[in-house]
């Protein structure tokens, strides 16, 4: 397990707005909530909520027959014993809080946590602090097996929050976001898609910014400033699972500032 993000880590992922912490999570920790998942949330029929478009639905699966709807906050469905727990089980065996804590300048509080097993490819886009858009807000992603380059790899685009938010990047922000989630008010997807991907293909191209994928093994963990640019791919037929958990953390005093405490 590594230790708790260090000086040198801390200052490649201010220069970056990212960073890799290899084996974070100990293998058999993974392996032990995976099969909470796999026991307990595979094999049922009924809904759940989803973290990508907040709507109770079932399963839907892929081709492959793997989950694409990741489940939002498994401490809320205490009628799965195991894996109501994984969110404790993960930041009881790893540094998770410590590092988010050096990171966000102060105790952490967790926003939301998902669990996937594969997905159908997320779009580049921006995360929004909810409380507060001007604040930081942490993304932790840990893989809980190999991920394969086939099954859809997390993706990002480092020292793009050093991007000026003018007014151009924060109409890419809107559509990417509202293209995330799946929903929209005054354009179809088609069309806010293809104005989002042409922003997004002139500001990177002006920056020079290049898209980095990196390889993660069981145990790895990637996390990232919500400022990054960063998104998924599509997984390809047969290219097997990803499963991974991830976590958002602000400050708890941001909650404090605006009385949600």
């Amino acid at each position: 397990m590594s230790d708790a993000f260090d000086a040198e880590a801390r200052a490649r992922f201010e220069t970056e707005g990212w960073a890799l912490l290899p084996d974070l999570l100990p293998a058999d920790v993974c392996d032990g909530i995976r099969a909470a998942f796999l026991d307990e949330v595979k094999p049922y029929t009924g809904s759940m909520m989803r973290q990508l478009t907040s709507v109770d639905e079932p399963h839907q699966l892929s081709a492959d027959g793997l989950v694409t709807n990741p489940i939002v906050n498994p401490r809320t469905r205490p009628d799965f014993p195991r894996f109501s727990t994984i969110e404790v089980v993960a930041m009881s065996n790893a540094p998770i809080v410590a590092s988010a804590t050096a990171l966000l300048g102060g105790p952490p509080v967790l926003l939301q946590s998902a669990y996937y097993e594969s997905s159908r490819g997320t779009h580049t886009h921006l995360d929004f602090n909810p409380v507060d858009r001007e604040r930081p807000m942490l993304g932790v992603w840990i893989a809980l097996e190999d991920i394969a380059e086939s099954a859809g790899r997390f993706f990002l685009y480092p020292r793009s929050h050093r991007l000026p938010h003018d007014a151009r990047m924060l109409r890419f922000a809107e559509l990417a976001w509202a293209n995330y989630r799946q929903a929209f008010v005054d354009l179809d997807l088609d069309t806010a898609e293809a104005e989002a991907q042409a922003l997004l293909g002139e500001i990177l191209g002006e920056a020079g910014l290049v898209r980095e994928t990196p390889a993660l093994r069981k145990g790895d963990a990637v996390l990232w400033t919500n400022k990054v640019l960063h998104g998924s791919d599509v997984p390809a037929p047969g290219g097997g699972s990803r499963h991974s958990l991830l976590f958002h953390f602000v400050e708890l005093e941001l909650l404090r500032e605006h009385g949600l405490t």
